[in-house]
């Protein structure tokens, strides 16, 4: 493993520069399924999961 414990973190990171928006994201699944979402916020973390329509903010669990 590569984290805290020796276990895997599954988070995907990577840099914005200064923008504001995350314009698109694409994710294709190993089912074979892809998804889409747009005009995310950056400096966020999002749980995505196969099965939803819209990510998850993980700090609220999508309450607001």
């Amino acid at each position: 493993g590569n984290g805290f414990g020796s276990q895997s973190t599954r988070r995907v990171q990577f840099g914005l520069g200064d923008a504001d928006v995350v314009e698109q994201v694409e994710i294709k699944w190993p089912s074979g399924k892809t998804q889409v979402f747009t005009n995310l916020k950056p400096n966020q973390i999002y749980t995505i999961m196969e099965d939803r329509d819209q990510p998850v903010d993980f700090m609220t669990g999508g309450r607001k």
